[in-house]
């Protein structure tokens, strides 16, 4: 019964409005609490959601690259002024 649940949480939950009504609700299917069955897709690591701690090195590295992308720029508009001139 928890195996099905959790193969068709994994399956469909993007059809549904939020990823907590799915679970919700395909628990309900399947003769369970909302509470176990995002218990049980959390140990599996099958929660689609991503930790805090991974966004927040995401944004670290997306930041990075964002300073140097504009220090690029700038050393090509520096380049392209030195050529009109």
């Amino acid at each position: 019964m928890k195996t099905e649940a959790m193969r068709e949480f994994v399956d469909t939950w993007m059809d549904y409005r939020s990823v907590t009504v799915a679970c919700g609700e395909i628990a309900a299917v399947h003769g369970m609490s909302r509470t176990t069955l995002f218990a049980e897709l959390r140990e599996r690591g099958q929660w689609p959601t991503a930790r805090v701690g991974d966004l927040a090195l995401e944004n670290k590295r997306l930041r990075k690259q964002v300073e140097q992308l504009r220090t690029r720029v700038a050393q090509l508009e520096a380049v392209l002024a030195g050529r009109q001139d």
